[in-house]
């Protein structure tokens, strides 16, 4: 009986019986020594090993096993809450799964996002650069290659914005320097 009280399961009924359908043990305290029900007893002597029938207003289900001094071990099943067990443990399932499924996905949305990021910001530069405009930089971080690109595209950037611009001073001293030779050569012209 310490065996049975252990088996205590919501719409679950196990009984230990004898040979003559007598209860000997069972989750049901109340139903030790009374005798199984007599559909249930028909189930079990047509050997059919599972069967289905009803008690009041409800369906069971009856499953056995027979030993081989006589005694039977019966599972009485309540079908609408094995059915509602059921139920529950897939819904249950289901919205882990949609859970797990929607990190997964924002999960996913971030990352896409992050590198999109990147490689409309290299898209940018590039666009800048045909334009002589050095001054772009892009200040996203990655740990991998394409922020490894990103950082060298800043770092040229930085180079040619410096070479720029020393060629436009170098530019600008050289005109002054031409205008300087021109107007000396403009003396020198008019003073010979």
């Amino acid at each position: 009986q310490n065996k049975m009280d252990s088996f205590k399961i919501d719409g679950i009924e196990l009984d230990l019986t004898d040979s003559f359908g007598m209860i000997m043990a069972s989750n049901n305290i109340q139903k030790i020594n009374t005798k199984i029900n007599d559909e249930f007893n028909k189930i079990i002597n047509n050997e059919e090993g599972v069967g289905e029938v009803t008690v009041g207003s409800s369906r069971k289900i009856v499953t056995y096993h027979k030993a081989d001094n006589g005694f039977k071990v019966t599972a009485i099943y309540d079908k609408s809450s094995l059915n509602k067990t059921i139920l529950n443990s897939i819904l249950f399932n289901f919205l882990i799964t949609i859970g797990v499924a929607l990190v997964v996905l924002l999960g996913a949305y971030v990352i896409v996002k992050k590198y999109l990021r990147a490689i409309i910001d290299i898209n940018k530069m590039s666009k800048s650069m045909g334009e002589r405009d050095f001054t772009y930089r892009s200040n996203i971080k990655l740990n991998n290659e394409l922020g490894d690109a990103l950082v060298e595209l800043n770092n040229s950037f930085e180079i040619l914005r410096s070479v720029f611009n020393e060629n436009i001073e170098l530019s600008v001293t050289l005109n002054e320097h031409t205008v300087d030779i021109a107007d000396s050569s403009n003396s020198i012209y008019e003073a010979s």
